[in-house]
């Protein structure tokens, strides 16, 4: 649930001991890393562990009315050893879950008082102070519902209802030139990879080595001549020559009925019976059409 009040113990927070209660979050971020934190000055501990005086500041918590998320924001200095500059240019608190519980820190077997369940929406960070903003499950309500009817295809490659197998489509690689390489040598490279161009755009590098190691970066496009490996977005951290990756082909949505060069689902995969797209579905221009 997203909020809850234990029933047995909210009569007790009708005594005006509001001064005895602290806030107790569990963070568990996207890698499955978790930290817990309290705003009371001491250490807690509680359920095997133990939560650290938090090295931020929260806000007043904003509830809206029906199903709207309720939602929260923290910011804190980059100096503190669990929440870190390093970890923040990664993005891998983006996403990340975050349980907020109001206990009484001097009868801690009493249980929690209220629970609210959040995720981390946005983070800002620069090179001294972090921000993140938090929104409660119920932004969950608020997305798309069923399908959309498009000539594209409206799954992600390799998911069940895709069907295709990444494994047969993923090559090993390693960074052989960042010499003329864009800023910082962060927003493409060369490699020794041997697949016909634009096999690998829309794709992935996955990092497996180097400063990014774990961080998946998405391929804008690929050239085999050169070898050479443009990003939609630089990297976090520079590339640097011997970096390690695995490269995932990417897929261009469209069905490939054509022919070479007009989609990726048949012509490069092979996979047009499970294909997620109406490829015959009248264009704009039949629609539009006179007699």
């Amino acid at each position: 649930m997203a909020l809850q009040i234990g029933t047995a113990n909210h009569s007790l927070l009708k005594f005006g001991n509001g001064h005895r209660f602290a806030k107790l979050w569990t963070i568990t971020r996207i890698d499955g890393t978790i930290f817990h934190f309290t705003d009371h000055p001491h250490d807690i501990a509680v359920g095997g562990n133990l939560f650290k005086p938090a090295l931020y500041d929260g806000s007043a918590s904003r509830k809206e009315d029906g199903f709207r998320p309720p939602n929260v924001s923290f910011r804190g200095a980059l100096d503190s050893a669990d929440i870190t500059y390093e970890d923040m240019r990664a993005g891998l608190f983006l996403g990340a879950a975050v349980i907020e519980e109001i206990r009484d820190w001097r009868y801690l077997w009493v249980g929690f008082f209220k629970r609210v369940d959040y995720t981390i929406t946005r983070t800002k960070f620069d090179g001294e102070v972090w921000q993140v903003e938090c929104e409660g499950i119920q932004r969950l309500l608020q997305g798309q519902q069923g399908h959309l009817v498009s000539k594209t295809c409206r799954y992600q490659l390799g998911d069940d209802r895709c069907t295709v197998t990444l494994a047969s489509f993923t090559n090993a690689g390693a960074v052989t030139d960042v010499t003329t390489a864009g800023l910082n040598n962060r927003d493409h490279f060369f490699t020794d990879l041997n697949e016909v161009d634009d096999f690998y755009e829309f794709g992935e590098i996955v990092w497996t080595s180097g400063a990014n190691n774990g961080i998946r970066s998405e391929i804008k496009e690929y050239k085999q001549t050169s070898g050479e490996i443009t990003f939609y977005l630089r990297t976090p951290f520079e590339i640097s020559v011997t970096d390690a990756f695995s490269a995932i082909a990417g897929c261009d949505k469209r069905h490939g009925s054509g022919g070479a060069g007009t989609g990726d689902c048949i012509n490069k995969f092979a996979n047009g019976i499970f294909f997620g797209g109406f490829p015959f579905i009248p264009g704009r221009n039949a629609l539009m059409a006179t007699p």
